[in-house]
């Protein structure tokens, strides 16, 4: 029940604040949501990263209630001393990790449970078959299980065979304000390439550099690109553990000096508005917070067509989507992105218009509010 103030209390929970998607998920959620009526805690049980820090700053509380190791069961006593210490009237877990644990803390409590909810932020190829079993026997301990996309949603029913009257569509929206507020800020990196090549044309790719992100697709289409667009320079923001493997074959490809690692930003804004392209080059996605980031800014997206990136480009209406794993046809659609400026602005335009009508992190946080609303006062 909400406490004295009559808040709903919510605790958000996640593996881990180093930045990513989901991360930025809770953030956006924290900044849309009406502090009048909800009262928002987040936790994480592994690595605190810059996301930790940025929670802070927003003026809500975070906590750090530590996993110690892959196999430390005792993490489940911990979480339910801390959300029984807190009172949680809803516990909202993300992802795998934080959806196996804490759902199990919060089921052992006897008297007061909360109401249990978790968001998938995206799927995984094959599933195995342990993992498969774990989330059907979480599904029944859950109250409701948000997907990011109707393609996540899809995907949770007919691969991991969860019960579909408990999945609800709940798309991500993003901190417009932010971005704009951020957007002439000054990039060192960038200013740098433009004293050696004042004409640069720039493409860029946010997110971590891991194997199903498939850099290595894009570098060999922009390899294609470069001997039609002579000067175009590619920049790779994120960082992982591909970082180097990626750098070598840059090298290999002898196309390292127009391929920019510029690592973890957080001056994306500005970054995204002096560039021309953004391209996801990925094997699988959900509902990409980075792809929103971008079309808010207007920069015309090109990307595969996986997972929820159809639902956010429609082909040739604001933007280009080719299949995964096609250098030819990723570089021939950012050329063909680069060079047909009526087309260009027209699919700009567009981008935006589907970001601040349909994805701002307002949006998105009335539909959270409705969401704990409802479940609080079935319960009442």
């Amino acid at each position: 029940m909400p406490d004295a103030s009559g808040k709903i209390r919510v605790l958000e929970l996640i593996h881990t604040l180093e930045t990513g998607g989901a991360q930025k998920v809770i953030v956006n959620l924290i900044c849309g949501i009406d502090k009048e009526r909800f009262d928002i805690t987040t936790a994480c049980m592994q690595k605190k990263g810059p996301v930790f820090d940025e929670i802070k700053t927003l003026g809500t509380k975070v906590f750090h209630v530590p996993k110690k190791s892959r196999c430390d069961i005792q993490i489940i006593s911990r979480l339910q001393k801390f959300i029984e210490d807190g009172k949680f009237d809803i516990v909202h877990t993300h992802n795998f990790s934080a959806g196996l644990w804490g759902r199990l803390a919060a089921s052992r409590i006897k008297k007061n449970r909360p109401a249990l909810v978790h968001t998938e932020h995206g799927r995984r190829g094959n599933i195995a078959g342990w993992r498969k079993y774990i989330s059907r026997h979480l599904a029944k301990k859950t109250d409701l299980i948000i997907a990011v996309s109707d393609e996540t949603r899809k995907y949770l029913i007919q691969k991991v065979d969860l019960p579909p009257e408990k999945i609800i569509v709940l798309k991500n929206g993003i901190d417009i304000n932010h971005l704009i507020t951020k957007k002439d800020d000054e990039v060192s990196a960038i200013n740098s390439i433009l004293e050696s090549d004042p004409d640069a044309r720039f493409i860029v790719n946010v997110s971590a550099l891991s194997e199903v992100k498939d850099h290595a697709t894009l570098l060999r289409a922009f390899k294609i690109l470069k001997k039609r667009v002579h000067n175009a320079h590619l920049l790779l923001v994120g960082d992982g553990h591909l970082r180097l493997n990626l750098q070598k074959l840059a090298i290999s490809l002898e196309i390292n000096n127009d391929v920019h690692f510029l690592g973890e930003r957080h001056d994306i804004a500005a970054i995204l508005n002096k560039c021309d392209i953004f391209v996801l080059s990925s094997r699988n996605e959900g509902h990409p917070i980075s792809l929103l980031e971008a079309m808010g800014m207007g920069v015309v997206p090109v990307a595969t067509d996986v997972g929820g990136i159809p639902e956010l480009i429609e082909n040739t209406v604001n933007g280009l989507t080719v299949p995964p794993g096609e250098p030819s046809l990723l570089a021939d659609a950012i050329r063909i992105a680069l060079e047909n400026q009526s087309l260009y602005h027209e699919w700009s335009a567009k981008s935006q218009e589907i970001v601040f009508s349909e994805y701002t992190a307002e949006i998105m946080a009335k539909k959270h509010e409705d969401v704990y609303s409802k479940l609080i006062s079935h319960r009442c």
